[in-house]
């Protein structure tokens, strides 16, 4: 009625709302409106990801005229959307939002674009399975971070950083634990610095190396991460004013050799230190 202007004020964008009630009650017709909405821009801005997700979610509700759209969009549409289609339907189900919270069906469409190499959702098909705990799916688990990790992917990277640190989905490995946590802060992960600085201080799966501690810990207080104030006034009072200024110069070498913006950022679901 809105959307044709029968009997009320004709609105597009008033539809388009009405059509979002319904579709989150899994309605295969509205689904598929709202395909059509962001596919032509009707009531909303035009969004081909998002015109294409819904068309999938309206073929698996039944209906027959998006079946039809998918195969036109998928002609239309790069493979990174596809992609990116199938994570945003895993968030939707995640989130609870625009369909009702589904933990299976969230992991059904994460792995979906996992499978077909999508960063972001191995990183959160990880976490969903490291919630699980059982070592089956800690081991999968795994397997998704290090897939993320080699995309690059800064949190894949972190979490393979976490996992191998504490033997989670395989066995325990310092040493490739600091790797990885390397390899995250030089894409950017503050708390990664963090857990690598702690690392270099005790000596645990590299040399140890105070002064390079000092720098990683500095970077991760200066981007905010929880507890890297209190271990950067901790080292201060272990440490003399020589190793401190070698420590800020190792940290201002590291930042220029690296060229990131550090960004404070959270740990996969079930690896969870708040860094």
């Amino acid at each position: 009625m809105c959307r044709a202007g029968r009997g009320v004020e004709k609105s597009k964008e008033e539809a388009f709302k009405w059509y979002q009630r319904a579709a989150r009650q899994k309605y295969a017709s509205a689904m598929f409106n709202l395909g059509t909405a962001y596919y032509n821009g009707d009531g909303v801005g035009v969004d081909d990801t998002k015109s294409y997700a819904w068309f999938l979610l309206a073929k698996e509700a039944g209906s027959d005229a998006a079946a039809d759209a998918v195969k036109r969009t998928e002609s239309e549409i790069r493979p990174y959307q596809r992609v990116d289609a199938f994570t945003r339907i895993g968030d939707m189900y995640e989130k609870g939002e625009d369909l009702a919270q589904d933990h299976n069906e969230e992991a059904t469409w994460y792995r979906r674009a996992a499978e077909e190499g999508g960063d972001e959702a191995q990183v959160k098909l990880a976490s969903l399975l490291l919630k699980k705990g059982t070592d089956k799916d800690s081991e999968e688990a795994r397997h998704w971070c290090e897939q993320a990790a080699k995309h690059p992917n800064m949190l894949g990277a972190y979490c393979m950083g976490l996992l191998c640190e504490r033997g989670v989905g395989g066995k325990q490995d310092p040493g490739q634990a600091a790797k990885w946590y390397s390899d995250a802060g030089a894409l950017g992960h503050a708390g990664a610095l963090l857990r690598l600085g702690e690392m270099y201080w005790k000596g645990t799966g590299v040399k140890q190396d105070k002064e390079a501690a000092y720098g990683f810990i500095l970077l991760a207080s200066g981007a905010g991460v929880p507890d890297a104030q209190r271990d950067k006034e901790q080292m201060e009072r272990e440490m003399d004013s020589k190793q401190v200024e070698k420590g800020r110069k190792k940290a201002a070498d590291w930042v220029r050799a690296h060229g990131v913006a550090l960004r404070l950022r959270k740990p996969a679901q079930g690896t969870s230190d708040n860094n």
